[in-house]
């Protein structure tokens, strides 16, 4: 995450994401997320019948491809919410990272309280990290009325015991990520793709940050 990020107290954002996601043996799973950022306050609103733990595990996937089911059961869990992705719900979060206290909601159900820390990497999918040391930028592109960098490049490593190679494209404009698009460099349909659609600095309030009723 950009050191300037959430903890820093200087951002008033709100963001729409546009989530594409196609792993090995599962359906593509399509959806919308909302950030909301306002000094070290946060919500974030999840539409894609994701549970918090496996949106957790999609951003912190070591190649960049989200999490991949492991095991049968498994995947036949995962592949029946993607299907029935409308019945679930959204998955919500607030927090302040000034306090390190936040709640998680899911599908409608009671709020339960979190270290913010331990979510923090979900709103912060809107903000830059390291991982541009790693690739080159290639030019620049205007999205949302900013102008972007545009990196390229690949990413390797070994994860559960094979090694793997994953293409990145990039639009940053610090210290926001625009775009972050993976592709497996063999499979080309396996990928991971979240884009900002919707962009607006300046003009959240404290309603804004809090968690809507049931």
């Amino acid at each position: 995450m950009h050191p300037g990020g959430l903890a820093s107290g200087d951002l008033n954002v709100r963001a729409r994401l546009r989530l594409s996601k196609k792993s090995p043996g599962l359906p593509r799973l399509e959806g919308y997320l909302e950030i909301w950022i306002k000094g070290t306050e946060f919500r974030v609103r999840d539409d894609t019948g994701r549970s918090f733990r496996e949106i957790l595990n999609d951003i912190a996937a070591k190649r960049g491809l989200g999490h991949s089911p492991r095991t049968l059961e498994e995947i036949m869990d995962m592949s029946s919410r993607i299907r029935r992705q409308s019945e679930w719900g959204a998955t919500e979060f607030s927090g302040n990272m000034a306090t390190n206290r936040a709640l998680i909601r899911e599908a409608g159900q009671s709020p339960w309280e979190i270290e913010a820390e331990e979510i923090a990497p979900v709103p912060g999918q809107i903000l830059t990290d390291s991982l541009e040391e790693h690739l080159t930028p290639v030019g620049t592109v205007t999205l949302l009325g900013r102008t972007c960098t545009e990196y390229q490049g690949f990413l390797e490593g070994e994860e559960a015991g094979a090694g793997y190679k994953s293409k990145i494209k990039r639009l940053v404009s610090e210290p926001f990520l625009f775009v972050n698009e993976v592709h497996d460099a063999v499979n080309l349909d396996y990928y991971f793709i979240r884009e900002v659609v919707d962009f607006a600095e300046g003009n959240l309030t404290a309603a804004d940050i809090e968690l809507p009723p049931l």
